[in-house]
């Protein structure tokens, strides 16, 4: 049969990644060309958890393995 899905609008501008924690599945985070990484949680997806303001677009933003961290490459070429 067919699938159904939620549609949620998570940000003004372009997605670049989505990443899952892998130690708690229902946190993710995303990047892309607005100047924060965004974190949100599924069970309550209409707030927005954390922005982590990186002051210019992000090319990609991960957790570590321990799901304790997140490094995120902006396009000044910086780790954060």
């Amino acid at each position: 049969g067919p699938i159904s899905f939620d549609r949620y609008d998570l940000s003004n501008k372009r997605i670049r990644t989505l990443h899952v924690n892998p130690i708690r599945p229902e946190e993710f985070c995303i990047s892309g060309t607005e100047d924060c990484v965004k974190i949100y949680d599924l069970r309550q997806m209409s707030t927005m958890k954390y922005c982590l303001d990186t002051r210019h677009a992000c090319y990609g933003a991960y957790y570590n393995l321990a799901g304790t961290y997140l490094i995120a490459t902006t396009r000044d070429d910086k780790l954060m």
